[in-house]
């Protein structure tokens, strides 16, 4: 079995590889499409100011905050998809944390952008506390998604570990 790039022959055995097809899971499809959909949500409204959300996308802070909330949430769909299809390991909390804070964070910094009305509008009043608050959030959800990603590359490895001797050859 070999993928496009490897080489023609089985490096255990010699024989020739064959190319195997494996089929991508729904989350890696659905990774991409939100990006390609934050990337025309925020390329629409400068090609034509007649859409709906152009007021929501007006500035460069808010260009911005839109941005990581589209690529974060297709990382984490397309990683997500990677894990289905590679080990089948479960997430712990820590990882799906990381990704809330961070998705949290950016509706903590773009609703006061769209809507005065909230409570905490005047805590990300000006750029430079936009940035602290963006900062604090990426940071966080980074630390609690890397701190899962070391969990379940430990129960990978005790999996792995429990597994017997004949499997390994």
């Amino acid at each position: 079995m070999k993928a496009r790039f490897e080489r023609d022959k089985c490096e255990r055995c010699r024989g020739a590889a064959r190319i195997v097809r494996v089929p991508y899971p729904w989350q890696y499809g659905a990774g991409v499409a939100v990006v390609l959909a934050g990337a025309m949500f925020l390329i629409l409204p400068q090609a034509s100011p007649n859409v709906p959300w152009a007021a929501v996308v007006s500035t460069f802070p808010l260009r911005v905050a839109w941005l990581i909330l589209f690529v974060g949430t297709g990382f984490f769909l397309s990683n997500w998809g990677v894990r289905v299809r590679s080990v089948r390991v479960p997430y712990p909390w820590q990882y799906g944390a990381g990704v809330a804070v961070v998705l949290a964070g950016a509706a903590f910094l773009i609703l006061p952008q769209a809507s005065s009305d909230v409570p905490w509008a005047a805590v990300v009043s000006t750029f430079p506390l936009r940035v602290a608050w963006l900062i604090l959030f990426v940071g966080l959800g980074y630390f609690l998604s890397n701190w899962g990603v070391r969990v379940m590359k430990a129960r990978a490895l005790t999996i792995g570990a429990e597994a017997p001797p004949e499997a390994e050859a």
